[in-house]
């Protein structure tokens, strides 16, 4: 059964430009994303909590998804060089990096001047079968 049928048209961006998002979590945010991975870790339960690398990761996936509608990651590849604190302002810049039948993006997560996950993704942009 095919899902994908129809490419979409590329998105209205050019390399080089960035998309930008301030998200602060808190401690809710870790224990209903902890609820729902099913990841009782206490790192992300404690007073010194440290934000679940996934969640940055599905926060990344969501500023794609907003501004790639359509697009399905086909490759990605992703680090986490520092801990990421609850309770403190994280800013997620998306890099356009190419723009061709695959769409190439890179991305950074900072706190505090450091960074806290970075990466990049493959997107091939297909439409659903309606």
């Amino acid at each position: 059964m095919k899902l994908f049928t129809k490419l979409l048209s590329t998105p209205k961006f050019s390399p080089g430009q960035v998309i930008t998002l301030s998200r602060t979590f808190r401690q809710e945010d870790l224990v209903r994303f902890a609820e729902f991975t099913g990841d009782p870790n206490p790192i992300h339960r404690s007073a010194e909590s440290f934000v679940n690398g996934a969640l940055l990761n599905a926060t990344t996936a969501g500023i794609i998804g907003t501004h790639f509608p359509g697009y399905v990651v086909t490759w990605q590849e992703f680090r986490f060089p520092n801990r990421c604190r609850c309770d403190e302002e994280v800013r997620f810049d998306v890099r356009v990096e190419e723009l061709r039948k695959i769409v190439r993006l890179s991305y950074e997560c900072s706190q505090g001047g450091r960074t806290v996950f970075a990466g990049a993704a493959k997107l091939f942009g297909v439409a659903a079968k309606g």
